[in-house]
């Protein structure tokens, strides 16, 4: 079974899709997804006045020859919307063949190892998470190696993880609509945190009933997200408050839920900025 790494890249429409589509293809038409780096966030390089890149560097089992392989790749490409039009300009999915094995090769349509990994820190940072070790067949050096010897001063931000957020719910609950998810993230950004100082106000003033009614009100909104561990953190806040249970345990319950939805409300940002 070959050994592949391959690099996915991104800067148009909804990128977080982008590369969820590229890898469902990548799984379809070439091979097992074994491993997956993190999100980085990057400026983009060669030509710098464009939107910035996600990218994300996946490893992947696979039966095929590496010149099939540039061939899926290319046509998966295609179908997820690229069009080669200008060198390292703007593109909706880009899929690079890094390393393949040991193997070297030099033919006009494809070089392998990639000839820029070197020269790339939003190649190597992802590959350095998941691949630290790997020694590059040509320059006899591992990747962690050839990260500390770059060059490249263009900004590489690994993107924090979704623990809250379900990004895959909220593009089908909008129906995959582009311009439906920025409203509704940008709607749930405004309204949520006035919900939320609602029901902090109604916890210091010991309001039981304007506890309960609240956290009702905010409790459904978890669904549209995928946020099903803090509904029934909201759940429990409700029932306690109807229960009369003491102010100190309603206190409590509440600074959980404060914690945790400031971390989801910084994802839903993040998030935000990649639409």
């Amino acid at each position: 079974m070959n050994k592949i790494y391959i690099l996915l890249g991104t800067n148009l429409g909804d990128r977080f899709q982008q590369l969820d589509l590229a890898r469902k293809q990548l799984e379809t038409h070439v091979g097992e997804i074994i491993e997956v780096s993190s999100i980085y966030e990057t400026a983009a390089w060669g030509v710098e006045d464009q939107p910035a890149f996600l990218n994300q560097v996946v490893l992947v089992a696979s039966e095929l020859q590496p010149s099939a392989c540039l061939n899926l790749t290319q046509h998966i490409e295609q179908e997820l919307g690229r069009i080669r039009i200008k060198k390292w300009g703007e593109r909706v999915i880009d899929i690079d063949i890094l390393y393949f094995n040991q193997e070297i090769i030099d033919l006009p349509a494809l070089q392998i190892p990639h000839p820029y990994i070197a020269e790339r820190k939003f190649t190597l940072e992802p590959l350095v998470e998941i691949a630290p070790g790997y020694i590059h067949p040509v320059y006899k050096k591992n990747n962690v190696y050839l990260l500390d010897k770059c060059k490249d001063d263009l900004p590489v931000k690994k993107l924090a993880t979704m623990n809250h957020i379900d990004i895959e719910l909220i593009r089908q609950n909008m129906f995959d609509n582009h311009e439906l998810i920025k409203q509704f993230v940008s709607m749930y950004l405004i309204q949520t945190p006035v919900d939320l100082d609602k029901l902090r106000q109604a916890v210091a003033e010991g309001d039981l009933q304007k506890i309960g009614d609240t956290a009702h009100h905010i409790k459904p909104t978890m669904d549209y997200i995928g946020a099903f561990h803090l509904k029934e953190k909201f759940e429990e806040l409700e029932t306690n408050a109807k229960n009369e249970e003491s102010l100190e345990g309603l206190q409590a319950t509440f600074d959980i839920i404060d914690i945790e939805m400031k971390e989801l409300l910084f994802e839903l940002e993040q998030y935000e900025k990649t639409i």
